[in-house]
């Protein structure tokens, strides 16, 4: 589906990614790592069709992002580590803007439901907690009816309960019968903190190495969604 070759990115004179492969096969999650300043939200953005590589190509069922930008823009979605939302409108209209733009006003209910926003409808944006401004954005991943996932920090000041909300949206969605249906590409810097590192390495099957460049940044295909977390 969304195949990754020789991807390289220099940035302010600084490389921050070379030479970087790998595929990402439908109904596949995958886990980028690595330390601040290794590329990770500017490899996303790359993926994402925004910022173009220094090198190498992105290919979207055969069809370069970069040349084909609209074919590629309408199967993806992406929540950067910034909301993206609009501070002057209620949390019903910035839901009710994103399912205009992708005419999905049907899921609208299903993204309120799914993220418990029910309380806050009515509210501005800018009048919520962090909390709820998080929950918010990601509620566009569901009106948008995307192939494709992109999520920056997507646990990026999440109380527990939306923490699992959010974990199990994520798995949820990577399990649907629609063997075409979708990737995920999450950066790893939240999940990594909060989530289940040691379970990880405890079972071998649960992750699979997809691609590493030598400054740090990795690639893992998440075969098994464990859903505990690490106690503090």
């Amino acid at each position: 589906m969304l195949e990754c070759k020789n991807l390289s990115c220099t940035r302010n004179n600084k490389t921050l990614f070379k030479n970087l492969s790998f595929n990402a096969e439908p109904q596949s999650k995958i886990l980028i790592t690595g330390q601040n300043g290794s590329g990770k939200t500017t490899l996303i953005r790359s993926l994402c069709g925004l910022l173009p590589p220094t090198s190498g190509n992105i290919k979207y069922y055969d069809n370069d992002i970069y040349e084909n930008p609209k074919l590629y823009t309408s199967a993806m979605a992406y929540i950067g580590h910034k909301n993206a939302c609009k501070d002057n409108l209620t949390v019903m209209q910035n839901i009710e803007y994103w399912a205009g733009v992708r005419n999905t006003r049907e899921l609208i209910i299903a993204a309120v439901c799914c993220l418990q926003l029910q309380p806050v409808l009515n509210i501005r944006y800018s009048e919520l907690s962090s909390g709820w401004r998080r929950r918010v954005a990601l509620a566009r991943l569901l009106v948008s009816n995307a192939n494709i996932w992109f999520i920056d920090e997507p646990f990026c000041n999440l109380d527990n309960t939306a923490y699992d909300l959010v974990i199990n949206l994520i798995k949820i969605h990577s399990e649907q019968n629609d063997p075409d249906l979708e990737v995920q590409i999450i950066d790893g810097t939240i999940i990594r903190a909060h989530a289940c590192t040691a379970e990880y390495k405890k079972d071998s099957g649960a992750q699979e190495a997809l691609g590493r460049s030598k400054d740090g940044l990795q690639l893992l295909l998440i075969k098994k969604m464990i859903l505990h977390r690490l106690k503090h």
